[in-house]
């Protein structure tokens, strides 16, 4: 009883020595540990902020062995209600609850960094960078994670996935996010950043991040972070064109990619797999009313034909067909509102059916990697779809740009955001325009710059 009633009085403290303010600054290049041990027979802790350079060396040594607490770290000293600096130290195997709680909220108990970060600044390191997952539910490969001391955001990448689409879009571990899908993020808790992420799911991953070093300057230098730094590099965007690129975050389904699909039900999270033949072709599949997102894989016919219609359908996303599927899906689907389409080919194929002039479609996001979109394939598409509000495009074009713009533009009139990464192939000799042309064009273009440029090519991207 005595034993209980003693440990009982080790885990409470008086309201005057309860903390108040802090005195001991945590750097990012530090973690909190509570170090337990005995002093002269008697258990004792210490909170103590150890650099990320002594870690290893202090969880080798805190096992039968005798050590100077100072050696490893700083112990943390705080300001109690009775305005005394204490140091945050005790007698008993751990601190009281109220000290766990307050060292929990003000100080992190991982480091923002590692040795391997060069902390001398050189020059900006701020990067744009987009990731476009194939289903809602792929994670990206990372980990995120919250300094709360100095209130940022940061990443780490998750080992063993070199392929990860964090690491194919340029993200590197302790990366500081400052805006996330145009969202400054900085004043977010961690809870409502997390939120955020995990209810816009459906939508591209955009992240401007920046390295530690560069985060340090803009801090003490008191610069302001904003989406038209002139050192900010606009990375090409990825785009998972397999399900298997990274690895989800609900059980794994093994299937042929090319004869089954993913599909979200409406107002709910299920997934299920569903034969991508039942989707368009057969009479049955009128039975699921409620489908309205469909991720399709590949999409390799011969010959094109008819599909069943399916109005319920509102987002269809394609990770592999030929031009010539999409007249087919949009004949197919007329009450689609955003279409999604990796174009892994292209063909001279014409889909021989009819298809309306006018059709409803408000969202288009068209990509190639190494396959060329023409000015005619382009169009022809685009033919059929006047009333696109948001295009996303992004390809090798052998054309001026500028051109397909001023096309894009008078086709589309309701077009109010567009957004792009082209690689335009002319040479300097042939270049007749510049930046400031294709800004005049209208003002959803405006947000576009020139972020590469040689003898051979230019490469224009969305700020």
């Amino acid at each position: 009883m005595a034993k209980i009633y003693k440990k009982l009085q080790n885990s409470l403290i008086s309201y005057e020595d309860w903390p108040k303010a802090i005195v001991t600054e945590q750097t990012f290049s530090e973690a909190a540990h509570i170090i337990r041990g005995q002093d002269k027979g008697r258990p004792v802790w210490y909170c103590i902020l150890v650099p990320v350079n002594k870690i290893v060396d202090l969880k080798a040594n805190l096992i039968n062995t005798t050590i100077h607490v100072t050696d490893f770290g700083r112990v943390i000293k705080y300001l109690n209600n009775r305005d005394e600096i204490k140091q945050m130290s005790g007698s008993g195997i751990d601190p009281p609850v109220i000290i766990q709680r307050w060292v929990a909220k003000h100080y992190s108990s991982l480091a923002a960094d590692d040795e391997s970060i060069n902390l001398k600044y050189i020059k900006d390191d701020i990067r744009l960078c987009t990731i476009q997952r194939a289903i809602p539910q792929q994670l990206i490969g990372v980990h995120f994670h919250y300094f709360a001391p100095q209130r940022f955001h940061y990443i780490k990448l998750i080992d063993g996935l070199p392929s990860s689409l964090a690491h194919r879009a340029e993200l590197k571990s302790y990366d500081r996010i400052i805006f996330f899908n145009d969202i400054h993020i900085e004043n977010e808790t961690d809870d409502q950043f997390r939120h955020r992420f995990n209810t816009e799911r459906h939508l591209p991953v955009q992240m401007l991040v920046c390295s530690p070093v560069t985060y340090a300057h803009y801090k003490a230098n008191k610069k302001i972070f904003h989406c038209n730094l002139r050192t900010i590099r606009y990375l090409k965007p990825v785009y998972a064109t397999s399900t298997s690129d990274s690895y989800a975050d609900t059980p794994a389904i093994y299937v042929d990619k090319e004869s089954f699909c993913a599909v979200q039900w409406e107002n709910s999270n299920i997934v299920s797999t569903v034969s991508q033949s039942a989707i368009f072709k057969s009479p049955e599949f009128t039975n699921f009313p409620s489908l309205r997102h469909v991720n399709l894989c590949r999409i390799d016919e011969s010959d094109c034909h008819p599909w069943t219609m399916s109005p319920s359908l509102q987002f269809v996303s394609v990770l592999s067909c030929k031009p010539a599927t999409i007249p087919i899906i949009l004949a197919s689907c007329p009450n689609l509102y955003h279409l999604q389409v990796h174009l892994s080919r292209t063909n001279n194929n014409n889909a021989t059916l009819y298809i309306p002039l006018n059709h409803p479609l408000r969202r288009l996001t068209l990509w190639s990697d190494y396959t060329e979109l023409t000015f005619n394939i382009i169009d022809n598409i685009v033919t059929y779809t006047p009333n696109i509000e948001y295009l996303y495009l992004q390809t090798i074009y052998r054309m001026s740009f500028v051109d397909l713009a001023r096309n894009l533009f008078n086709r589309l009139h309701r077009l109010s955001q567009f957004g792009c990464y082209i690689q335009e192939m002319l040479t300097e000799n042939d270049r007749t325009t510049d930046l400031t042309t294709l800004h005049q064009v209208h003002s959803c273009f405006e947000r576009i710059q020139c972020i590469e440029e040689n003898d051979e090519f230019r490469i224009f991207a969305t700020k």
